[in-house]
């Protein structure tokens, strides 16, 4: 089931995050400089309050990953372009359908909201590029040096929303 997130949810998107960023950057980031969960609850209690838009995605009433949208951040994005702030899901339930699923549901929203088009930022290194290009994004910019939370190189992908 993918419903709205919440408040409520701040401390399992934290605790998704930051699992995920372990299991997929252990050989970029020591772990020792990985936000624990407690920032990361601290950060998504902020960006939920401030209106970032997440859908949450439960299996047997449990948060299991979870996609988080609004605004594009960038000046050279575009007029009313949206962004995929990040997409995780749990690494005990990666593999079962649940990301793929995320992100055809933030597509819809996005759609529905009528972005022409909307842009994420991901590692350069990776592996869930390649899935992303599958999927009709493209990379536009990019890469910038110590871009984003985990201070490693990004690039922007893109897709359009028609």
């Amino acid at each position: 089931m993918i419903r709205p997130g919440g408040l409520g949810d701040a401390g399992d998107l934290a605790r998704i995050q930051v699992r995920a960023w372990h299991r997929m950057f252990a050989d970029l980031v020591h772990p020792e400089l990985m936000p624990d969960v407690g920032d990361r609850t601290g950060a998504w209690t902020e960006a939920l309050a401030a209106g970032v838009e997440v859908l949450v995605t439960d299996v047997a009433g449990e948060p299991r990953g979870f996609a988080a949208t609004g605004p594009a951040r960038d000046d050279d994005a575009g007029p009313g372009t949206a962004e995929l702030y990040g997409l995780f899901v749990d690494p005990p339930a990666q593999g079962a359908g649940l990301g793929a699923a995320l992100l055809d549901a933030v597509v819809d929203a996005l759609r529905f909201r009528s972005a022409p088009s909307a842009v994420v930022w991901t590692p350069v290194d990776n592996p869930a590029r390649e899935w992303l290009v599958r999927e009709g994004w493209f990379a536009d910019a990019g890469p910038v040096e110590e871009h984003g939370p985990l201070s490693v190189p990004e690039i922007r992908h893109r897709r359009a929303l028609p």
